[in-house]
């Protein structure tokens, strides 16, 4: 069976490896966390400009973390994907531990 895709941000200094975006970490461990599987597209070197490189194809605000569904949906935003791991994943949900109010005033 096909499985979700996410784009992650690569590191500055080996382009390789899973770079210092905590919400591409966030969305990596909710996933992992509620035993979701997932492939790991090749990290994404966010130097290049947005527009002109591959992600903007994944994701038109060429942000990161994306997931791609194998339906061919795309959820961006690591909130989005904390979600849907909580939707198809096992075991307790998970909470960013912020409430609606505080996102709303911050």
């Amino acid at each position: 069976l096909p499985r979700p895709l996410i784009y992650i941000k690569a590191s500055l200094l080996d382009r390789s490896l899973l770079g210092d975006c905590p919400f591409s970490h966030k969305a990596l461990l909710a996933l992992r966390l509620r035993g979701v599987e997932f492939d790991t597209a090749p990290p994404v070197d966010l130097s290049v400009p947005r527009a002109e490189g591959f992600l903007a194809r994944v994701n038109p605000a060429g942000t990161v973390p994306a997931l791609v569904l194998p339906d061919g949906e795309v959820i961006v935003e690591s909130e989005g994907i904390v979600d849907y791991a909580n939707r198809v994943g096992n075991g307790a949900d998970l909470d960013s531990g912020v409430d609606d109010w505080t996102m709303a005033v911050a």
